[in-house]
């Protein structure tokens, strides 16, 4: 019984915060093509996406991730975020941030030399399990932007509200 309390907690909340940004006039759509965004990034003007959801780096994609683009009324793409799943049964995060796997796991991939992942949350030597990280927000700001508006709160929630509806981290 509790379980579907949760679940229909969980759907609500999603809900709201989908009639929200849907209000502001953006059009949201949940996306597993990494390949697209690591596109997507120079047209905008961004870095490049940062190796743990470039998927000529590290292995990302439908079954560990997703993205969200938003669009305005012109088509226009004026927002992005990541989330990404892994399972760390055996390690914790830091020593999974630290051994740099998430970043570099494509066989031609790998650090420059001298790179280095420092971890400063000592909570991460505490951290096991179903992990979701959350990376490449981004708003089109400036005439017509929407940055500014409340959204930079509510849609990186959205984000890890899909991600817990799909893999309970």
């Amino acid at each position: 019984m509790r379980n579907s309390i949760d679940e229909l907690v969980l759907a609500r909340f999603i809900s709201a915060i989908e009639a929200e940004v849907a209000a502001t006039g953006i059009k949201l759509e949940m996306r597993s093509d990494f390949d697209q965004l690591a596109c997507l990034n120079p047209e905008l003007g961004k870095l490049p996406v940062t190796p743990m959801f470039d998927p000529y780096r590290s292995i990302v994609g439908p079954s560990n991730g997703f993205w969200l683009q938003g669009t305005d009324i012109f088509g226009e793409v004026v927002h992005t975020q990541a989330i990404r799943f892994d399972r760390l049964e055996d390690v914790t995060l830091d020593q999974h941030m630290r051994s740099m796997r998430n970043f570099y796991a494509a066989p031609a991939a790998a650090p420059s030399a001298g790179e280095v992942l420092h971890v400063r949350t000592p909570v991460s030597q505490q951290i096991t399990g179903r992990v979701c990280y959350h990376g490449e927000l981004w708003f089109r700001g400036g005439r017509g932007g929407f940055r500014g508006q409340g959204l930079e709160k509510s849609l990186p929630k959205l984000a890890m509200a899909l991600a817990y509806a799909r893999w309970k981290p």
